[in-house]
C-alpha cells in the first residue's frame, strides 16, 4: 500500500514522528491490523512497529483489540487531527509565553545600550534585514523624513514600508521624497501617498546615483550600489552627524531643483 507523501508531511507538522505518521495511516486504511501486517504495509521495521504502537496508544490515536493474534485500531482521522491541533495549540501558545518573557527580558537591555553606545556604521547584506531597519526607523522617526531613491528601487524598497511609513503620518511626521522623473508617470503607490498633506515628493529630470533615508537628523540609511536593480542592494546605516549632515545637504540642493510631483490622474 502506498501512503500519501502529503499525508504522512501533514501528520510530521501536526507533531507525529514519521514512524508515527506512517503506522497510523496504514491502521486508518485498513483497521484491526497486526503488527507484523503494519511492518509489511507501513515501511516501519517490525521492532519499531511495537514501540511506535505503544506510543500511539498512550496518545490516544490507537488502541489494542484483544484477540490472538494482538490487533489494532486507529482513532477517527477527524479525532486526530482535532486532537493533534489542540496539542499543537498549547505548545504554540506556550511557546509564544515564552518568547514574549525573553523579549522582556532583553529588551530594557537593548534599547539602554543603543541609546548610550555610539555605534557609528552598521552594514546591512540581506535584503531582509535591509527591509526591518528601514521599518525600525520610520517607526521611530519623530519629526521628519528625507529620502532620495532610484526610480525602479524605490517602489520595491517601499512597498514594504508603506503601512510603516503611513502609520509616521498619522503621527504628523513630515516626509519629503525626491526621484526621477519617470515617463510612465507616478504610479498607484505615489497616489497613495500623496493624500497625506505632511508627505511631498520632487521629481528630477535625471536618474541619480545616490539613494539614501535620513530620519530626524538622527540615523541614516544609504545605499551601497549605484545600480537601479529593483532587488534592495546592501545598505550602510550610520547615526555619524557628520555623515548624515553631508547627504541632508546634497538632499536640500537638489530639492531646490527638483520639481513638485502632481497627484492628479
Amino acid at each position: 500500500m502506498n501512503l500519501s507523501e502529503k499525508n504522512v508531511s501533514t501528520l510530521i507538522e501536526l507533531g507525529l514522528s514519521p514512524s508515527q505518521a506512517r503506522v497510523y495511516l496504514s491502521l486508518l486504511k485498513s483497521n484491526n491490523l497486526t503488527a507484523e501486517t503494519l511492518n509489511k504495509i507501513s515501511g516501519v521495521t517490525r521492532p519499531d512497529v511495537y514501540r511506535v504502537l505503544n506510543e500511539l496508544e498512550k496518545a490516544g490515536l490507537a488502541e489494542k483489540i484483544i484477540s490472538k493474534p494482538e490487533r489494532f485500531h486507529a482513532i477517527a482521522a477527524e479525532d486526530c487531527v482535532s486532537t493533534l491541533l489542540e496539542r499543537k495549540i498549547v505548545k504554540t501558545n506556550q511557546l509564544k509565553k515564552n518568547a514574549l518573557k525573553l523579549i522582556q527580558v532583553f529588551q530594557d537591555n537593548n534599547e539602554s545600550r543603543e541609546t548610550e553606545e555610539n555605534f557609528g556604521f552598521a552594514f546591512i547584506s540581506e535584503k531582509s534585514a535591509t527591509f526591518s531597519k528601514i521599518k525600525k526607523m520610520f517607526r521611530n522617526s519623530q519629526k521628519h523624513i528625507c529620502y532620495l531613491g532610484m526610480e525602479r528601487r524605490t517602489p520595491v524598497f517601499l512597498s514594504n514600508c508603506i503601512p510603516t511609513l503611513e502609520e509616521a503620518f498619522t503621527r504628523e511626521v513630515e516626509c519629503r521624497m525626491i526621484l526621477p522623473k519617470s515617463q510612465n508617470g507616478l504610479c498607484e503607490t505615489w497616489r497613495r501617498l500623496g493624500k497625506y498633506s505632511n508627505f511631498d515628493l520632487r521629481l528630477m529630470p535625471k536618474r541619480t546615483e545616490t539613494a539614501f533615508c535620513v530620519v530626524d537628523q538622527n540615523e541614516i540609511l544609504i545605499a551601497t550600489s549605484a545600480l537601479d536593480l529593483p532587488p534592495a542592494s546592501p545598505a550602510l546605516w550610520s547615526n555619524n552627524h557628520c555623515v548624515i549632515d553631508l547627504c541632508l545637504e546634497h538632499f536640500e540642493c537638489l530639492w531646490l531643483k527638483a520639481e513638485k510631483a502632481s497627484f492628479n490622474v
